[in-house]
């Protein structure tokens, strides 16, 4: 996939994520075959988290757990979620689910309000959300 300028945090993520022994290059990966939908933190989005959490998630000691909140980004089909209209249960790589459902107009992703325009791309979409996604640990 294709990201934006404002995802260069995600995509820097993605890069560290694809380190060490055994690991799978998520940019090939998410680049290659495949029908994805990524819930796209922006660059603001991350500056939301606490000062030092993406220096942690970075860290190559905690490679694991940032696989599995870039993971939790990711469904493996294509789905509009300007389509839903009520409350969804969706899928991610990471295994657990992620919740489709409108504020008013306003979509979101969880509680992460999502833009009314998607990205598209040769292989997915990208939805591009207002806040970072957390799983479940």
């Amino acid at each position: 996939m294709e990201f934006p300028d404002s995802f260069s945090i995600l995509v820097e993520l993605l890069v560290a994520a694809s380190q060490g022994p055994g690991a799978t290059d998520l940019v090939a990966a998410l680049s290659g075959p495949g029908r994805f939908t990524i819930y796209a933190p922006t660059n603001d989005a991350f500056a939301k988290l606490p000062e030092g959490l993406v220096g942690f998630l970075k860290a190559p000691a905690n490679v694991d757990v940032l696989r599995t909140v870039l993971l939790y980004h990711v469904s493996s089909n294509i789905r509009d979620p300007r389509l839903t209209f009520r409350p969804r249960e969706v899928k991610t790589l990471q295994g657990q689910t992620v919740f489709y459902n409108r504020d008013g107009k306003t979509l979101q992703i969880n509680q992460s309000n999502a833009d009314c325009q998607i990205v598209r791309t040769s292989n997915g979409k990208i939805v591009i959300i207002d806040s970072v996604l957390l799983p479940q640990f």
